[in-house]
Order: structure tokens, then sequence, then C-alpha cells
């Protein structure tokens, strides 16, 4: 484990949701998941212009490749859903706090949705029924879909502010811990990663 750069450790360290991780091998981590996003998104657009453009003769001799990078990415990001999490958790070790953390903002957005819900029901149902009277007396073709699309974003554009602000606070929160420094020596998650005399910012 010492011997490996330190932005490939928390793969290496796939599920353990023990001990701790310092800021560099957190942010160091995500910076190369960046990066390598950034090249994904950059070849699935190299493989969906020629789709969107309109230079294609035939679409469908193009679909396998399309489907393939697709299911490739997909299988990429399913794979660092466990390391990003053991990852977020041995952080939050690190500054001696438990990783039960993570489940703040998640708690916090359905919470600020649900008492809004329950706060607003009333004037929501009768907005959104006026809507569905509205769009029912329309003739078929006179729908236009952006005018609806806006009708809708007014009748719950307002719930955002509510929902999003508290969800907004709670991530912002969760990552001033990620930013946080660690504890200085051993805590009760384990030894301090910094003391081991080693190199820890790109290689060992």
């Amino acid at each position: 484990m010492a011997r490996a750069p330190v932005f490939l450790r928390p793969l290496l360290r796939y599920a353990d949701f023990e001990g701790r991780a310092h800021r560099v091998e957190f942010w160091s981590f995500y910076i190369l998941i960046a990066i390598a996003y950034a090249v994904m998104c950059g070849g699935m657009f190299y493989l969906f212009y020629p789709i969107f453009s309109g230079q294609l003769t035939s679409v469908i001799r193009y679909v396998p490749k399309v489907v393939a990078a697709s299911l490739a990415v997909l299988v990429i990001s399913l794979a660092l859903v466990v390391p990003c999490l053991a990852l977020q958790v041995r952080r939050l070790h690190d500054s001696g706090r438990t990783g039960w953390w993570l489940v703040v903002p998640f708690a916090v957005t359905l919470l600020a949705q649900c008492f809004f819900y329950v706060l607003h029901a009333h004037d929501l149902a009768h907005a959104s029924m006026q809507l569905q009277h509205r769009l029912q007396a329309m003739p078929p073709g006179a729908i236009d879909v952006i005018t609806v699309w806006q009708d809708e974003l007014a009748v719950y554009g307002v719930m955002l502010p509510w929902s999003l602000a508290p969800a907004v606070l709670a991530h912002l929160a969760l990552l001033i811990l990620f930013l946080w420094p660690g504890s200085k020596g051993p805590n009760r998650y384990g030894e301090d990663p910094r003391g081991r005399r080693e190199r820890i910012w790109l290689f060992p």
C-alpha cells in the first residue's frame, strides 16, 4: 500500500471503510476522476457528433459504438461508487468524525422537500388543477410546449429555493468537513496517515 501512488490508493483500498485518509489522498483521487470524466466526455462528444450533425447516412450502423461507449461509462461510474464512498468516510475519520455525516445532506434535502409539500400542499394542488384545466381547454394543435413548461415552472418553481437551498448548504458544510485538517496523531479511527515516513504528495 505504501508503494502505491497516493492518487491510486483509494482504488487499492476499494471497500475499506476503516482507517483514515489525508487531504492529499482525497483531493488527488477526485482530480484524477475529474480528468478521467473529462476524457470520457470528450470521447462521447466525438462519438455523438456525427449523429447530431447529420453527417451519417445510416444511424443504425453507428448505434453499437454509442451503446458500447455508454455502457463503458456506466460501468466505470458504478465501479467508482464504492471507493468514493469509502474514501469520503476515511476522510471524515481523519478529523475524528463519523462517516454518518455523509447522510446529513440527503436527510436535509428530504426533510426540506417534505416540509414544503406539507406546508404548501393545498396551494400546489390548486395551481396544478388550474394548469390542467387550461391545457384541456386548449385545442391540441394550439398547445405550445415552451408555454406549458413555463407554466409548470411558475407552479412548481417556488419549491426550488426551499428544497435546493438547504441541500446546497448541507453539501457546503460537508465540503468544509472534507477540507478540514485531520487530527494530529492517532484518533479513535487509527493512526495519523501523515505520521508515516513517506512522501504523500504524488508518489511515495
